[in-house]
Formats: C-alpha cells, sequence, structure tokens
C-alpha cells in the first residue's frame, strides 16, 4: 500500500502509532524521490524538490485531519493548495528538464 492509503487507514481505525508511521513513509519517499531527481537532474536540486514534496506530504495530512475531524471548509482550502503546490512541483520539474535538455524544448 502507499503511505498516503495507510495514512487514511490508520485514521480510521484511530491508530496513532500506524498513522506516525505512515506519516514518517511519506517523509520518507519524498526525500528518496528528492535524491532521485536531484541525481538525475543537476537542475533540480534536493533541497527545492524536498521543499515542495514535503509541503505536498503535510497538505495530504492536513486534509486527511480536516475530513476526519468534519471540517470540510477547512479540506477545501487544503485541496486548493495540494492543487497550487502540484502546479509548482509539475513546472518546476518540467523547467528543470527544459534546462538540462534546451535543444529539445527550445
Amino acid at each position: 500500500m502507499n503511505a498516503v492509503k495507510d495514512y487514511c487507514l490508520a485514521d480510521l481505525k484511530g491508530d496513532e502509532a500506524r498513522k506516525n508511521a505512515a506519516a514518517a513513509k511519506m517523509t520518507k519517499n519524498g526525500d528518496q524521490l528528492a535524491t532521485l531527481l536531484s541525481s538525475a537532474n543537476p537542475n533540480l536540486p534536493k533541497n527545492a524538490v524536498l521543499s515542495f514534496l514535503g509541503a505536498h506530504v503535510a497538505q495530504h495530512i492536513a486534509e486527511r485531519n480536516a475530513v476526519a475531524s468534519g471540517n470540510y471548509e477547512q479540506e477545501a482550502k487544503t485541496w486548493g493548495a495540494m492543487l497550487s503546490n502540484i502546479y509548482t512541483i509539475s513546472d518546476a520539474l518540467a523547467g528543470g528538464i527544459a534546462k538540462q535538455f534546451p535543444n529539445e524544448f527550445m
């Protein structure tokens, strides 16, 4: 299972230990992805990628917590922030790839 799903299922069961483990897994997954992307492309510094992904992890957790508490107004706000962050991540990745292969994109 993926870490977000693990978090949601643990939350539904009220299992704080599993929620914490899933949150740690999400953070570890983000670090691994940032390491991979930065090693594949010098235009994608690990700390920058990790910052975007870390924000995304935090938003997943905040969204789930808002749903669990029945605060759907907050969930909607968090969803909007997540969507904006995904566009930021996409733009950063696309920009890094375009810089790495300028003859392919210009």
